[in-house]
């Protein structure tokens, strides 16, 4: 049986980010999530599996990547899979808009649900309004 549930690509995020975004997508669209710690390890998952939207931290936490550098080089490469930015800081996000990426939101706003409209664009309807 093939899983049909939207797949997520986390970057760059701590364990607890990971965590916090994984229960946002499996709560809101019963969503999958996977998490890759760097530029690498993210194009080898984009590689091996299609995902239906990756989430992009500002500043890798184990490696200390910056996020707009995997935002350039996906949104080239990968035109086809949405990329967002999770950042508070509205420069980050204008910048990686301008580089490709879609609008994306901060750590602050899980909760909102401008935050969860966002998701939808691109992992369908909610499946539960929490």
């Amino acid at each position: 049986m093939t899983d049909r549930r939207p797949r997520v690509l986390t970057v760059g995020h701590c364990a607890m980010d990971h965590a916090a975004l994984r229960r946002l997508v499996e709560t809101h669209f019963g969503a999958s999530c996977e998490a890759a710690d760097s530029i690498e390890e993210a194009r080898k998952a984009l590689q091996e599996k299609r995902y239906h939207l990756v989430l992009v931290n500002r500043v890798f936490e184990f490696t200390g990547e910056q996020g707009i550098d995997l935002v350039r080089q996906l949104t080239m490469e990968c035109p086809d899979v949405p990329v967002m930015l999770v950042s508070n800081f509205a420069e980050a996000q204008r910048e990686a808009e301008a580089a490709g990426a879609v609008p994306g939101f901060g750590k602050g706003a899980l909760d909102d649900p401008q935050t969860v409209a966002r998701l939808a664009e691109h992992l369908g309807e909610p499946t539960n309004d929490v």
